[in-house]
């Protein structure tokens, strides 16, 4: 089963968006902030899904970065989504590395078929 990480930390949206995923075939990790994030990565996470605002002044971009530089046990180019409620947010995502960039609100539908097109074409 396809295994994605999903960092939220607003609860109801994180779990709403693990919800839907599971509910199209995915295993879902759900994690409030970037130190549960941290250790929930595996080498068989699949997709990250990263919302670009955490609390506590932190961004998911930290996340994104140290996946890209090798950092954590995750592949390097592993498909990343970072999402945010601001379109601002956009092209520093990109440039940090990111696949795709999804503004708030967005469709789970959407959100699900990127991750399917993407995991079916590198496979």
């Amino acid at each position: 089963m396809t295994r994605l990480l999903l960092l939220d930390d607003e609860r109801v949206n994180g779990e709403l968006l693990k919800l839907s995923l599971e509910m199209d075939g995915y295993t879902v990790t759900l994690c409030p902030g970037l130190s549960h994030a941290r250790a929930a990565i595996t080498a068989d996470v699949s997709a990250f899904i990263i919302d670009h605002y955490l609390g506590q002044g932190e961004t998911g971009l930290e996340l994104l970065q140290e996946i890209r530089q090798g950092q954590t046990a995750a592949a390097p180019d592993s498909f990343v989504i970072v999402t945010s409620g601001d379109d601002r947010r956009e092209e520093e995502a990109l440039a940090s590395g990111a696949n795709m960039f999804l503004l708030k609100p967005f469709s789970p539908l959407k959100l699900s078929e990127s991750i399917h097109q993407h995991l079916a074409s590198s496979s």
